[in-house]
């Protein structure tokens, strides 16, 4: 069977940001295997809402060319919409969690890790040019891990710096999906919001 490379690129990022993540944190083995068991559900209800969007984005294939449509790969406008609709699963899937402490951290990361863990997996296996990429997951990855008390600043810091450069020299792509100027601009102010909202002593803070 034939894995294409960025598959397999992702498929042995999320193993290393797993593992990784699994050697790293303080947590007791049980809460360590909660979280990879959310992060793996969060994770696996993304990539199928992802091919379920290609129904909606190319609905006019549906009926003309059901089967190419099927092998058509997702994209752009299928990840913004996979995106807002995991953000509800994932509201309840923190809602449902019996040990709530840190579980935003947590999984941001292993999403970071595994992210640092594609473009690393691209540079060394496909000799891809992604040094943006992987300074920038390599800062919030590190800098998360180092300064665990001020990841929320770090990841605004990390996308409000992804803004700049889709100004100046090119957009950072998510693990291999290009998205928008627009998308990093947007969340930039919304995580200021949220860190205005921390200081203000709001319950985000106690995450």
């Amino acid at each position: 069977m034939h894995i294409p490379p960025f598959i397999f690129a992702r498929i042995l990022a999320f193993i290393a940001g797993i593992v990784i993540y699994y050697f790293a944190s303080h947590h007791s083995a049980r809460t360590k295997k909660d979280r990879i068991s959310s992060f793996l559900s969060l994770l696996a209800r993304f990539v199928i809402l992802m091919f379920l969007m290609k129904f909606v984005t190319k609905f006019p294939m549906v009926f003309e060319y059901p089967f190419a449509l099927l092998a058509y790969p997702s994209g752009t406008f299928e990840f913004y919409l996979a995106l807002l609709v995991i953000l509800f699963i994932y509201r309840n899937e923190y809602k449902k969690t019996k040990d709530k402490g840190s579980f935003h951290y947590d999984m941001f990361l292993l999403a970071a890790g595994s992210s640092f863990f594609y473009y690393f997996t691209i540079i060394t296996l496909y000799s891809e040019d992604v040094f943006i990429e992987i300074g920038l997951w390599f800062f919030l990855f590190v800098s998360s891990v180092i300064f665990k008390k001020y990841w929320h600043e770090i990841l605004l810091v990390g996308i409000a710096t992804a803004s700049v450069l889709s100004i100046v020299v090119e957009v950072p792509a998510i693990m291999g999906i290009r998205v928008h100027m627009a998308f990093y601009l947007l969340l930039t102010m919304l995580l200021f919001i949220l860190l205005i909202k921390k200081w203000r002593g709001s319950k985000w803070a106690q995450t």
